[in-house]
Order: C-alpha cells, then sequence, then structure tokens
C-alpha cells in the first residue's frame, strides 16, 4: 500500500515539477513514460498480491465454517462457571490517561497499582508491548473516582464482564445448559442468555466493576506505540476478590447434572492478604473434591489470567492444580506457566505476537509436563492461531476448534457475517513439528487449514489459524469466548 501511495505521489511530482522545454520534450517524455510504466506494474503486482491474499482468506473462512459444528442439540450438554462476574467498562485507555491529566510515562510494571502515576507507568508497561494484563488498584476511593471518570467518557461501553460470566453466556450461545456462580446485579441479569442458570446475587450498587482499557495496534502515546491492539485491565472488587458465591455456588453443584466445572478469575484474588487467599483457595480445593467425588467423571477446567503476584500463583497450583483436567490459556499465561513450571517463577509480559514455532513447542513441552499431573486437554489461543492439545478421551477436536477460531474473529469484529476484506491471516507457511518417531512438517493449507499431529502416544495436538480482523472493535473478553466455545463443541468420547 505504501509503495502505490510512493507512485502516484511520485508521478503527481514528477508531472507538475518539470514544464518542458523544446530541447527536452523527447527525453522528459521517455522519463514520464518509464516512470508511468514502473507504477503501473507496481500497481499490478500489489493488486495480484492483495486478490491472492483475499482469496486465501476466502478459502479458510469457506474451510473452517464447513468444519464448525452446528449448535449444541438440547440435553447434551450441561456445564458450570464460577466465580466471577463484573460491569466492563471499555474506554479507550490514551484517552483515559489524558482526562486523568497522566502525561505519557516510563514503561514500568508494578504489581499492584497504589496511585495514578503507577496506573500511567504500569499501563505504559504493557501498551508498549501490546501485551493483555488485568490488575488490582489497592485504593478503593481512588478507582471510585478513575471509574466514574471513564464512566463519563464519550466512547464508554457497558458490558457483561468476569471471566466465569463470559465462559457461561459463551457456552449457552453454542447451546449448553449453563449453571452460573457470580455475583450478579439487576443491571446486568439482562446480559445473560437464557440459557444460563444464576446463583449469586448483589445490590446494584455493590457491582464489582472492571475497567477494560484498550487500544489499537499503531495507536501512539507519547514516544510509545502499540504493537498490536489489546488491553488493560484495571479493577478493586468487593464479590470476586472474596468469592462470595462460594458455598451457595457449590452447594447448587451438589445436585446438578453436570459433566464439566469451569473456575475463571482467580487473578481477582490479587490484592488480598497471603492469609485470606490461602483460607479461599484451601475452601475451594475442599469443596471441589467433595463435588468431584458425588459426580464422578466430571471434569475441572482452569481458565487462567494474567498474574503478578507468584505467591498467589504457587498457592493456586498447590491446591488446584492437582484437580484440574482441562485448561485454556493465552501466549503471555502460556509463558507463566511454563517457567513457573520449570524453575518457580512467573513473568509479566511475553511477546505480542509470539513466534509460532517457537509457542507450538512451548505449548507441547508444557501440556507434556502436566499430563503425568493429570492434564487431559489444554487449549491455547494466541492472536494468529489456537492450538488444542488432549487425550484420546476427549472427541471431535476438529470441530471444537474450527468453531472456537471463527469466535475469536466473530467477536474481534463485531459481527457473526465475516467480511472477507476485513480479516488477514499471519499464520506462516509451513512450521515443524515433533511426531512420536520424527520431525513432521505441517504446511498451512486454506482449503484444509486445521492440521493435526502425535507428539508423544499419550496424546495428539491440533491446530488452526485465526482470521485476523483487521480493525478490531473489541480486545476483552475474547480469550473466553473463545474457551467457552471450545468447551461446549469438545467434550469426553461418549463411552467416557
Amino acid at each position: 500500500t505504501d509503495l502505490v501511495a510512493s507512485c502516484s505521489s511520485t508521478m503527481s511530482e514528477h508531472r507538475s515539477a518539470h514544464k518542458p522545454s523544446k530541447g527536452s520534450s523527447l527525453f522528459l517524455a521517455s522519463t514520464w513514460m518509464i516512470v508511468v510504466i514502473g507504477c503501473v506494474s507496481i500497481m499490478w503486482a500489489y493488486m495480484a498480491i492483495n486478490g491472492q491474499d483475499t482469496r486465501r482468506q476466502a478459502m479458510t473462512l469457506s474451510a473452517l465454517s464447513r468444519y464448525q459444528p452446528k449448535i449444541v442439540p438440547p440435553n447434551t450438554c450441561n456445564l458450570a462457571f464460577g466465580y466471577c462476574a463484573d460491569r466492563d467498562i471499555a474506554i479507550n485507555g490514551v484517552e483515559l490517561m489524558e482526562a486523568l491529566s497522566l502525561p505519557h510515562a516510563h514503561p514500568i510494571h508494578h504489581e499492584l497499582i497504589h496511585d495514578l502515576h503507577e496506573l500511567a507507568e504500569t499501563f505504559a508497561y504493557f501498551f508498549s508491548k501490546g501485551a493483555a494484563a488485568e490488575q488490582v488498584m489497592v485504593d478503593r476511593a481512588l478507582f471510585k473516582k478513575v471509574v466514574n471518570i471513564a464512566a463519563r467518557m464519550h466512547d464508554a461501553k457497558h458490558s457483561l464482564g468476569g471471566n466465569a460470566a463470559t465462559l457461561a453466556n459463551r457456552a449457552a450461545k453454542e447451546g449448553c445448559q449453563v449453571l452460573l456462580g457470580a455475583s450478579v446485579g439487576p443491571a446486568l441479569l439482562p446480559f445473560l442468555h437464557d440459557n444460563v442458570d444464576l446463583v449469586g446475587d448483589a445490590e446494584e450498587y455493590e457491582e464489582d466493576v472492571h475497567l477494560v482499557l484498550e487500544y489499537a495496534k499503531g495507536q501512539s502515546w507519547g514516544p510509545l506505540t502499540a504493537p498490536r491492539a489489546n488491553r488493560y485491565y484495571l479493577n478493586h472488587d468487593l464479590h470476586n476478590a472474596r468469592l462470595t458465591v462460594l458455598d451457595n455456588f457449590h452447594a447448587k453443584l451438589s445436585t446438578a447434572n453436570i459433566s464439566l466445572l469451569g473456575l475463571g478469575g482467580l487473578q481477582l484474588l490479587e490484592g488480598n492478604s497471603d492469609q485470606l487467599n490461602l483460607e479461599l483457595l484451601t475452601s475451594v480445593s475442599e469443596k471441589l473434591h467433595q463435588n468431584l467425588n458425588q459426580h464422578g467423571l466430571i471434569d475441572f477446567h482452569l481458565e487462567l489470567a494474567s498474574f503478578s503476584e507468584v505467591h498467589l500463583y504457587q498457592t493456586i497450583a498447590d491446591h488446584l492444580f492437582p484437580l484440574v483436567t482441562s485448561l485454556g490459556l493465552n501466549e503471555q499465561e502460556l509463558a507463566s506457566l511454563y517457567h513457573f513450571l520449570r524453575d518457580n517463577h512467573i513473568q509479566p509480559s511475553s511477546p505480542s505476537i509470539p513466534d509460532v514455532q517457537d509457542v507450538v513447542n512451548t505449548v507441547q513441552l508444557t501440556f507434556a509436563m502436566l499430563l503425568d499431573r493429570g492434564l487431559t486437554r489444554m487449549h491455547f489461543h494466541t492472536l494468529q492461531f489456537q492450538m488444542l492439545c488432549h487425550t484420546d478421551a476427549w472427541a471431535n477436536p476438529v470441530a471444537a476448534l474450527a468453531r472456537a477460531s471463527l469466535v475469536a474473529t466473530e467477536e474481534a469484529c463485531g459481527q457473526s457475517d465475516i467480511n472477507v476484506e476485513s480479516i488477514d491471516l499471519m499464520v506462516p507457511d509451513q512450521i515443524t513439528v515433533q511426531q512420536v518417531d520424527s520431525p513432521k512438517l505441517l504446511s498451512f493449507d486454506p482449503s484444509e487449514p486445521i492440521n493435526c499431529w502425535q507428539p508423544d502416544a499419550k496424546y495428539s495436538c491440533c491446530m488452526v489459524p485465526v482470521l485476523v480482523c483487521k480493525k478490531p472493535v473489541k480486545t476483552a473478553g475474547l480469550g473466553d469466548n473463545i474457551s467457552g466455545a471450545g468447551l461446549a463443541h469438545h467434550r469426553k468420547q461418549m463411552s467416557r
């Protein structure tokens, strides 16, 4: 595109800047002809490449649409999710910084946000990397002040948020019957799908609120430029941070007919004391043991998130990882999990557009490390692609991945009817994966876009490209929508 624009500009300048004399007419005419021929060639080449890309995207879209399953038949999918829901207020992050009179700051990562200066520095840190994040503002009065300013901004968008609520809503949209344990106020009730049965309520003035500071690819803030579109969450929760629905939700689970229980939002415990978090997670573990024993073969899914506190991460690992059979995570959460399993530390960010080959290798290594601890399924998602590794206990990964990939595009673009002109493909033509006996070269074929292989005799992996929205209208909740769709369609073999 830049070449075409430059060429057009050169032609205009050449035409206006040269007024030929009689002696130079022939020379200038020849020069002008060369410029015209060169520019026309560039334009034709650009149009050919652009047309070829559009055809690849159209073929990929057609293939994924063909693979994706129909809506889940009634009474065949019964899931439960806890413990968090909130009112999301989405605004442009840079515009909020300006509304708070915060000049651009030097990028510095803070585990917790104590004041506006730390907010500016930490937002700058993640903004400059194009990395997603979720953090706690310690001062509730200050948080409410920031919320009031954000809510009055001209482009503020209010919606239902929270990992559990978003997972539940997506699974319900796919046709599942869902039990949701979360504190939901009256203003948020209309956002819940009819297939969602709610356990937990809150007064409207007590609803937990999350600020979603979104930014676009290429957006600038002072000297900083975002390498990709993403979002930064800021919160100070009452209900979610105390797991206020814990007892009622698990009491309901004891009589519910469900095949899978999913938990998300445990990152919202950051800001609590270590002792309180130990008590809460001990209680969660005890109640999960009770529910799992009651329901026999029930599966337990954990949706990971962005963590800053390694002590909280360790407590979650100690109490919940031994029970987890399914995981959902993105590129940052994968990096933290991998390093935690290897050397007991987590990292606040990772490349926002990671190298596909490196990530595929890391997904396989991480799944292999957790396989012996009881994990049987892991759904990884990032901007360019998704990957699903699983044991043979799980059925139909191709259909689940196709649907999850399309959900990512539909949510990001804000439309279920995807326009091929508005999407892009960012996967390499080939990567090498490790099979049981030897490496295997995977080639991307837009007519058959999902590749599967067997890294080990104990499990298989499949990979699907994502049709990336060129101008996304939404970045919040994409991962939860992806995982919710995956769980709705990727379920245990009937014989199990």
